[in-house]
């Protein structure tokens, strides 16, 4: 991805979205919205790995579903947005051959794997405007009964949106072909959220999600007004990756 291109389209997309409702604010600080929104995009797109690249789109769509099935503010909803795009940039410092392996791991390739939660926190800590985003990057594979990585937290010591994230990750994963493992069905996929709820999840994220499936339309998942907007100006927002 040319992030000089990017910067180009930063300068144009600064009068085109609209501001959502529940971010308003100062004109300056929606253009620095919209920045980080684009620098947000730019940094998922330099990941190497197509299939991290889409499965961060659809966690991300997911994450929305549940964030707003939970009726928080809009402004938590971005939040937990922008996360999901960018909650796996971390594995663009794992080896191809790690991320793609066909087989189970060696304790020291799994070791190099969980280590990309802390180095996405610290990626997106460098991105201007994006650094309260980076403790739901570190705490999106902690487990609610403090068995996770990389700090053993639990309960409501994980962000609300680490937890949420956490849900739409895992159920992305198993109905997701792996080169290890073929995808599990949606039926199984949704048992397993449920067995795992109260130890690997937060029951109460699991609930809203089991229910948003149940009641909505396939795919269950959806992005905000503004990301919207913003896809459509850059020509990305594509039914592979939005459904």
């Amino acid at each position: 991805m040319d992030l000089k291109l990017f910067s180009y389209d930063c300068q144009a997309a600064e009068g085109y979205i609209s501001c959502p409702e529940g971010v308003q604010g100062s004109n300056d600080m929606y253009i620095h919205y919209n920045t980080a929104q684009i620098l947000t995009i730019a940094a998922v797109m330099e990941i190497e790995d197509p299939l991290v690249y889409a499965h961060c789109f659809r966690v991300a769509g997911y994450a929305v579903t549940i964030a707003q099935h939970m009726h928080l503010m809009p402004a938590e909803v971005i939040t937990i947005e922008q996360a999901g795009l960018l909650h796996d940039v971390g594995k663009v410092a794992i080896a191809g051959s790690i991320l793609n392996k066909p087989a189970c791991l060696t304790k020291k390739e799994y070791e190099k794997v969980k280590a990309h939660s802390v180095v996405g926190e610290r990626v997106v800590r460098k991105i201007v405007g994006l650094e309260h985003l980076a403790p739901l990057v570190r705490s999106h594979h902690e487990r609610y009964d403090g068995f996770g990585y990389p700090d053993g937290v639990s309960g409501d010591s994980i962000p609300l949106g680490a937890r949420i994230i956490a849900v739409a990750d895992a159920f992305d994963a198993m109905i997701s072909n792996r080169p290890y493992r073929k995808a599990r069905t949606i039926t199984a996929s949704a048992r397993e959220l449920e067995l795992c709820s109260g130890t690997q999840f937060d029951p109460k994220v699991v609930q809203v999600f089991l229910k948003a499936m149940r009641e909505d339309k396939e795919p269950w998942r959806t992005f905000t007004d503004v990301t919207r907007a913003f896809f459509r100006y850059l020509s990305i927002f594509t039914s592979i990756y939005i459904g």
